[in-house]
């Protein structure tokens, strides 16, 4: 599969430079193998569980309003 993807002209040198070109691909798949949670992965099925169950979204968007509760403006706990 071919992707095209946009990245800051900085970036895209350094890439250009320190990977040879008929390496690139292998070094982007590489590095989101190694970026990118397993899909078999127990801990990551149970966010993915998290984040599409709305009911739990719904209850914790109730804890908003006390997140920071005892916390002083700049996020520190009272001492």
């Amino acid at each position: 599969m071919q992707l095209c993807i946009h990245l800051p002209d900085d970036l895209a040198a350094r890439f250009r430079a320190a990977v040879p070109a008929r390496q690139r691909s292998a070094f982007v798949a590489d590095m989101l193998r190694q970026a990118l949670p397993a899909e078999d992965d127990p801990l990551y099925r149970i966010a993915l569980a998290v984040e599409a169950d709305t009911a739990l979204g719904r209850e914790m968007d109730d804890w908003d309003g006390v997140a920071g509760d005892g916390l002083d403006a700049g996020g520190d706990a009272p001492r």
